[in-house]
């Protein structure tokens, strides 16, 4: 009987000092900034060159992106990476390259695509960071495009 006033004492306290810290002003709580590629899917036939938009919907001021795609290359041969407005939104300068591999066609993969504003600015629009123009070899199947290695950054250089 002893035991059981004691737990749920205990467990009264630890419930009455999450919502306490909730309150607190100057506590850090997790962000995110949801990055998907646009369209999510569509029809394309043999020979066909079409785009697909990396887009990030940020919830907090950021300041930079990279991120990584994967496709399947025995249906896809990308031909180029462009950068978007997401960061350029406000007249801001910024730069946008790879510091990887960038576009292998014969692993399926970009990576290493990454882009910031130069000086002290920040965006917290919705945009597109990149534009990735493909080559269908094939219609005969289904590429998924993944990305992978997603980073949304601050202006103070925190992940989001």
């Amino acid at each position: 009987m002893i035991y059981k006033r004691i737990c749920r004492s205990l467990i009264l306290l630890t419930v009455l000092c999450l919502l306490i810290a909730l309150c607190l002003p100057g506590v850090a709580y997790a962000q995110t900034s949801p990055v998907y590629v646009s369209p999510a899917s569509q029809m394309v036939v043999t020979g066909q060159q079409f785009t697909v938009a990396i887009i990030v919907d940020p919830q907090v001021a950021i300041a930079g992106v990279q991120a990584d795609i994967s496709f399947d290359p025995s249906l896809l041969t990308a031909n180029s990476v462009t950068e978007g407005n997401l960061l350029s939104q406000d007249g801001a300068n910024t730069f946008f390259g790879t510091f990887g591999t960038g576009i292998d066609n014969v692993a399926g993969t970009i990576t290493g695509y990454n882009g910031f504003i130069l000086g002290a600015s920040s965006v917290s629009s919705i945009g597109t960071f990149a534009t990735i123009t493909f080559f269908a070899k094939t219609s005969a199947g289904t590429s998924q495009l993944t990305l992978s290695n997603v980073v949304v950054s601050t202006p103070a250089g925190g992940a989001v």
